[in-house]
């Protein structure tokens, strides 16, 4: 009887340190919920965002750029400025109107204003979040929880263990990290951020300032030539139904065989229209022709549930990555 409360005695204080340390982890939830109290930048609208930006930095090719938002209620504005690129967007209401001096979005670029603005995180109503998992993040105590989307690629999302605030975001294509928060009136933003892709760093945005800054209505006219489309605040992206492998080019076999790596990527721009098809296709990145030739002839064929307001489908623009490999 003795022997038995003693080996209960001891299997309590070995679980009990487990059982505190499991209780210490917070609820996906409370995390994200903290996550985005913190960094939320509609409670101090109107803005301005102004940030440097590099592709490919510290390289031979690296281009040095900046992006500048403007954002009120209902009316925003965001322009991005390379050395003889320009991409423009403005919000009025319900529409919005896109100019590019190239007529499609340089490669990469997509996310900068929703990284910059701290949007990527996804609610609770769109998306399923695992439980969190305590880590290590550059030395950091963090947590982490794996995101899925019901309409994107998923993510791993750690948070620093004692502000909550996001350190790292992995998914399948690439790492974006986050560092040396500040902060504008009680809304908190990362002065620098680096995106990675199989280990190289292929953007960094840096320099984000913040500022109180009430534009005038020459800020919000809009850009002649511009593309017309409906939007709204939370639109939800269009999701691949239908995305046929493309066959790796016969073409580009030979190269392949002298000792060429036997995967490559290629970046595709389009428009998702209503009715799910993908159109105004154009590759942003290919290694060599035929691959591109390749990758168009695959993304005629493939075919998304269409983006939504407020449950109505809408044309979204998107960029997708596309990934041959040789048998």
């Amino acid at each position: 009887m003795i022997t038995a409360s003693i080996c209960a005695f001891l299997i309590i204080a070995m679980l009990g340190p487990a059982r505190a340390a499991a209780e210490d982890v917070p609820q996906a939830q409370d995390l994200i919920k903290a996550y985005k109290d913190a960094t939320t930048f509609s409670k101090v609208r109107p803005y301005e965002i102004t940030a440097a930006i590099e592709i490919n930095p510290a390289s031979p090719g690296t281009q040095s750029g900046r992006i500048t938002i403007y954002r009120e209620e209902q009316r925003s504005r965001v322009e991005l400025q390379f050395a003889k690129y320009q991409d423009v967007k403005v919000r009025l209401g319900d529409k919005l109107y896109v100019f590019r001096s190239t007529g499609y979005p340089a490669p990469g670029l997509q996310t900068v204003q929703q990284i910059i603005e701290g949007t990527r995180v996804p609610g609770f109503e769109s998306a399923k979040f695992s439980s969190a998992k305590s880590k290590k993040v550059d030395g950091q105590p963090a947590y982490c929880v794996q995101i899925k989307p019901k309409d994107y690629f998923g993510s791993t999302d750690c948070f620093d263990a004692q502000t909550k605030l996001l350190l790292r975001s992995t998914d399948d294509f690439e790492e974006t990290r986050f560092f040396e928060y500040h902060t504008f009136e009680q809304v908190q933003f990362p002065s620098r951020i680096e995106v990675l892709k199989q280990g190289r760093k292929v953007l960094e945005i840096k320099d984000i300032d913040v500022r109180k800054f009430q534009a005038g209505p020459e800020t919000f006219a809009i850009p002649e030539n511009s593309r017309e489309f409906e939007t709204c605040d939370q639109p939800h992206a269009p999701t691949p139904i239908k995305t046929p492998d493309p066959a790796f080019p016969p073409e580009a076999d030979a190269m392949y065989k002298r000792g060429v790596r036997e995967e490559t990527r290629v970046y595709a721009y389009g428009i998702v229209q209503k009715d799910g098809s993908f159109t105004d296709i154009k590759v942003l990145y290919a290694e060599s022709a035929p691959f591109e030739q390749a990758v168009i002839q695959r993304l005629q064929q493939w075919k998304f549930k269409p983006a939504t307001c407020g449950g109505n489908p809408i044309a979204f623009e998107t960029q997708v990555e596309v990934k041959f490999e040789r048998d």
